[in-house]
C-alpha cells in the first residue's frame, strides 16, 4: 500500500482501503481521530462476528476506553420520529487494541494492515517534529 492511498484529513468522508487480495474495508475519515471504523468493518477485518467485537468491548472495558478506542454516535432513525440508533465506531487505537484480544490467522493479517496504516499515516507528522 502506498502513502497516496492514505489520505486521512478530509472531514467524515468514506474511503475504501484494500487490506489484502480478498478484503477491502471502509473507513470514515474524522478530524479528531483520523479515521473511524464501524464494528461490522472491524469484525470483517478480523474474521469474527460483530457480536464478538461487542463482547470484547464488554469483557475488556478496563482497556477499551470511550473517546480513545471507540466512540458511540447516536443518530435519529427518522426526522419525524424520536427513535434513535447508536452506532459504535472504533478509532485507529481501538482497532489495534482489539487485535490484542483476537487470535486467528486473519486477525494477524489485519493487525499487520492496521499497523502499517497507522505508521504510514503518522509518518508525515513525525518528519515535522
Amino acid at each position: 500500500m502506498t502513502k497516496e492511498n492514505i489520505v486521512i484529513q478530509s472531514n467524515n468522508s468514506k474511503l475504501m482501503l484494500q487490506v489484502n487480495n480478498d478484503l477491502t474495508v471502509e473507513i470514515q475519515t474524522n478530524p479528531e481521530f483520523d479515521f473511524l471504523m464501524n464494528s461490522n468493518m472491524v469484525a470483517l477485518g478480523y474474521g469474527i462476528s460483530p457480536k464478538t467485537i461487542r463482547s470484547h468491548k464488554m469483557i475488556h472495558k478496563d482497556e477499551l476506553i470511550e473517546n480513545i478506542h471507540f466512540i458511540s454516535r447516536v443518530e435519529k432513525t427518522s426526522p419525524r420520529s424520536n427513535l434513535t440508533n447508536t452506532q459504535l465506531l472504533w478509532t485507529k487505537a481501538g482497532v489495534i487494541r482489539l487485535g490484542f484480544f483476537i487470535k486467528s490467522e486473519r486477525a494477524k493479517a489485519f493487525r499487520d494492515w492496521a499497523e502499517s496504516i497507522v505508521l504510514q499515516a503518522s509518518a508525515p507528522m513525525a518528519k515535522n517534529l
